[in-house]
């Protein structure tokens, strides 16, 4: 991944990287789990861009783009992208994908929003979504 200022924390609270196998072994770890986390980030995405174009701060036209490409992201499943720790986390893979589906509007997705927000919500979706699946096995 490319450094620049402020580049995991680098020129912020960092004077200096963390060493590359701590970098390439948590991002391993965070790819790792991104068939797990895969719906939840694309339902996070698609909300927040439905946000966007509906308070206007897209426009209408690259909005329309952009979910089109993200719902043929969604289509894939988690299963159908190879998620690579060279490439970060699974947001950061899903991102990459995304430039290649719709480079001139995939800069919109960060609009708004903070770099673990989708992350967050994809997190607890799956806990909520495996917690629910349990629970139902063992009343049932």
């Amino acid at each position: 991944m490319p450094e620049r200022p402020g580049h995991l924390g680098v020129g912020d609270r960092l004077r200096e990287p963390a060493a590359a196998e701590l970098t390439a072994s948590a991002f391993a770890l965070e790819a790792a789990d991104g068939g797990l986390l895969w719906r939840g980030l694309s339902l996070a995405d698609l909300a927040h861009i439905t946000m966007l174009v509906e308070r206007e701060i897209v426009p209408q036209a690259a909005g329309s783009r952009l979910l089109a490409a993200l719902l043929r992201l969604h289509a894939l499943g988690g299963d159908e992208l190879a998620f690579e720790g060279a490439h970060g986390d699974a947001y950061t893979n899903r991102e990459r994908r995304l430039h290649q589906e719709a480079p001139d509007e995939a800069g919109w997705l960060k609009a708004g929003r903070a770099r673990r927000e989708a992350s967050t919500i994809a997190y607890l979706l799956a806990t909520r979504s495996d917690s629910w699946t349990c629970w139902r096995r063992r009343a049932g």
